[in-house]
């Protein structure tokens, strides 16, 4: 590396800039100091001046508007900002106005080195290397008010900024504790994310930590609020790589745990609660149907536990075929699909069981779950037509929960009903579609007083 790259160095902790002085001036950059934003000025004047690495938060004058005179009068100077994301809507505003990157302190000379390397390498001498330069498919984001943080992380911790644009704020083997995250929070983050091959470890963590949930120490109230976490990393998982064994049985351990904890009328609400603070639909709606489907057979006196355990595998991959659908056809109103559109929609159906099959010991009853969850007793369903007769048991369950999740779990629809008024709402208009045993036993889960006897029948 060429010793004539010149950084100027603005830190106002004199500890941290003489020791990221030597640093630099070690790995072989010449190096200027400046106390503050203020005594920074000074130095812009020197033509030699290759790059400026900035604290955010000085006195006298902040890194942010520092950055603010420079691109002024110095706009192919680039300038860098070290930042403890404390306040992150300057950091948004730093990278609006050009920063040429971010390092979140504490630091590792690893995230340094590249951070200059990226800056020094770049066309125009480090103008166009803001953030991690990627691909929002790279990263898996988790939601911030139930990540999960051990003592030393085992992975980088980004946040996105516009663009979509990806900041490290914490290393790997680094401590990033609650109070951080906490926050993190309170400036505004709602989700973190990680790189795709590390949401992989965290995956497993989850999957470990569900298993014993189950019978720890712990209130019903924290079981349900980590168990519908686990979920939703399964879930993002699923719908976000390319459905293999492996996932499809950590898909089936958390599900057994989530089972085990849920399937009680009485936790009925504690679970509709907790599904309505879930950021993403699809997978709010999946573990919905999944966990009332169970529910419904049991008011049902469904009681093999073969039966009970492929009612909930297919209700929680009764929509995997959506993933293949353009996220935008999925949030358009059914009345303002094409019938194009509605072909295409409704193939996810056949979709699903195209995914599903390829999984080793799939039991046929659920693929035909996944197949029929949208016909109905009128035979004026999808994709088959099928009339009640031919209808599958279990896929009767799962419709009627299906319907009713979609009318309860912040559904598509703007009104979000109580359960039951949206069990009164299906009795009045679905009736004659959905099996009359498995709706009177919904009924049941929310109306104790009903005095309704479920059948099972068809079961």
């Amino acid at each position: 590396m060429s010793k004539q790259r010149h950084i100027l160095l603005v830190e106002d902790d004199s500890s941290l800039r003489n020791s990221l002085k030597m640093a630099l001036e070690t790995l072989g950059y010449r190096v200027s100091a400046a106390a503050d934003g203020k005594a920074a000025l000074s130095f812009l004047t020197d033509i030699s001046l290759n790059c400026i690495l900035s604290d955010i938060q000085m006195p006298h004058m902040t890194g942010l508007q520092l950055l603010k005179h420079v691109k002024a009068n110095y706009p192919k100077l680039p300038m860098a900002l070290m930042t403890g994301f404390s306040v992150l809507e300057e950091t948004r505003q730093a990278d609006e106005m050009g920063a040429a990157g971010f390092l979140s302190k504490p630091f590792v000379k690893n995230d340094l080195l590249a951070l200059l390397q990226k800056i020094f390498e770049s066309p125009a001498a480090g103008g166009s290397a803001k953030a991690v330069a990627a691909s929002e498919g790279d990263y898996a984001k988790v939601s911030i008010d139930e990540f999960i943080s051990g003592k030393s992380m085992k992975f980088d911790i980004y946040i996105m900024l516009t663009g979509p644009k990806f900041v490290k704020i914490a290393t790997a083997g680094e401590d990033l504790s609650m109070d951080r995250i906490r926050n993190y929070k309170t400036k505004g983050l709602s989700f973190l994310y990680l790189k795709k091959e590390d949401h992989e470890k965290y995956l497993e963590f989850n999957v470990l930590l569900a298993k014993s949930i189950v019978k720890a120490d712990v209130s019903q109230e924290k079981r349900i609020h980590f168990l519908k976490h686990a979920n939703d990393v399964v879930m993002e998982h699923l719908y976000s790589t390319e459905l293999n064994p492996q996932s499809f049985e950590n898909a089936k351990t958390v599900l057994e745990a989530t089972m085990s904890v849920c399937s009680q009328q009485k936790e009925s609400m504690g679970l509709l609660e907790a599904l309505n603070k879930h950021d993403n639909l699809l997978y709010a709606h999946s573990l919905g149907v999944s966990m009332y489907a169970v529910m419904i057979a049991t008011a049902m006196e469904w009681k093999a536990a073969a039966t009970i355990n492929k009612l909930a595998i297919g209700g929680l991959f009764h929509d995997i075929g959506k993933k293949e659908l353009d996220p935008a056809l999925l949030k358009k109103p059914r009345n303002e699909l094409s019938s194009e559109e509605i072909k295409t929609y409704e193939s996810h159906a056949a979709r699903g069981v195209e995914i599903l099959s390829s999984m080793p010991n799939i039991h046929d009853d659920v693929l035909q779950i996944v197949l029929q969850h949208h016909e109905d007793c009128l035979g004026t369903g999808y994709p088959g037509r099928l009339n009640k007769h031919q209808f599958h048991p279990m896929a009767k369950v799962i419709a009627v929960a299906d319907a009713f999740c979609n009318l309860v779990v912040r559904a598509h629809n703007t009104e979000q009903m109580s359960p039951l008024a949206a069990v009164k709402r299906l009795q009045t208009l679905k009736s004659l579609y959905l099996d009359p045993a498995a709706l009177a036993a919904l009924e049941t889960l929310f109306n104790s007083g009903a005095g309704v006897t479920p059948k099972a029948a068809n079961g």
